[in-house]
């Protein structure tokens, strides 16, 4: 990825599993994510120095992180959770997460060629310090404690939850793409020429077509695939006509695949169409 990082390119999850079996919740109803590293530091003074020297000692990162309240939503239902049992002690421990999407790399997971992500793992210490009825937030003030595990993410697909594993771990390693012998470069994700409006409204018989065409830079073998509602259509092209002869509410999804040597990337974006 080039230029800025993005909010999107940061994501936070909390485990609602457990450490054997987790069950990553990320947190998207949310209007802040700031991760305050919070160093601790001690003085020295040498005596080569004039005057003493700061050394960071180590660092105890934190967040404060406000949850918007939409029933229904996984984020919402964690941190209400939270807050309705007063949870104390190592009932108020929790596993999180933190994706760093702005880099990626490529390692061998389990014999195959896998697009990863850095990421933080840490046992933490979630309080809820606000429930505010009018702005509709519920405040979880998570504080990292002990060991922070290094290693990577990448998403499972089918489960759309990411996977961890310890940057020693023996389950992975680190592929030289240079080296003889190696992988095959791994199919980059496509990337879609148009940037869909979220939310469209149209009167009944009005038209709809979305553009879902897409990129690769590296030459693979691009497919699309439509859903409506859930429900996959036969349309196979890179653009989709909405059928609006009836009112409703008409969630459109399009998924572009690149293969490449073997391997799939996808990339999905959805529109969600009002007929009335």
């Amino acid at each position: 990825m080039e230029g800025m990082v993005k909010k999107y390119h940061i994501a936070l999850f909390v485990n609602a599993g457990t450490h054997e079996a987790p069950a990553w919740t990320r947190i998207r109803k949310s209007t802040s994510l700031e991760l305050n590293m919070n160093p601790e530091t001690q003085d020295y003074d040498y005596i080569t120095d004039q005057s003493p020297t700061t050394e960071i000692l180590r660092y105890k990162p934190s967040l404060s992180q406000p949850v918007t309240m939409y029933k229904g939503e996984p984020d919402y239902s964690f941190a209400f959770g939270k807050f309705f049992n007063l949870q104390t002690g190592e009932n108020a421990k929790c596993e999180v997460l933190i994706v760093f999407m702005q880099e990626d790399s490529s390692r061998i997971v389990e014999g195959v060629s896998t697009v990863v992500y850095k990421a933080w793992r840490n046992n933490a210490t979630l309080s809820i310090s606000s429930l505010n009825g009018v702005d509709s937030t519920i405040t979880m003030d998570i504080s990292f404690g002990g060991k922070i595990d290094h290693g990577f993410a990448y998403p499972d697909s089918a489960a759309h939850a990411p996977v961890f594993i310890l940057e020693e771990s023996g389950e992975a390693g680190w592929v030289d793409p240079f080296s003889e012998g190696g992988p095959l470069p791994a199919p980059a994700v496509p990337v879609f020429s148009d940037t869909w409006e979220v939310s469209q409204s149209v009167p009944v018989g009005g038209s709809v077509t979305l553009d879902g065409s897409a990129s690769v830079p590296d030459g693979g073998t691009l497919s699309y695939q439509w859903t409506v509602n859930g429900a996959v259509q036969g349309e196979t092209g890179t653009s989709f006509t909405v059928d609006t002869s009836t009112e409703g509410r008409y969630v459109v999804t399009v998924i572009a695949a690149n293969a490449l040597n073997g391997h799939t990337a996808v990339a999905a974006q959805t529109a969600v169409v009002t007929v009335s």
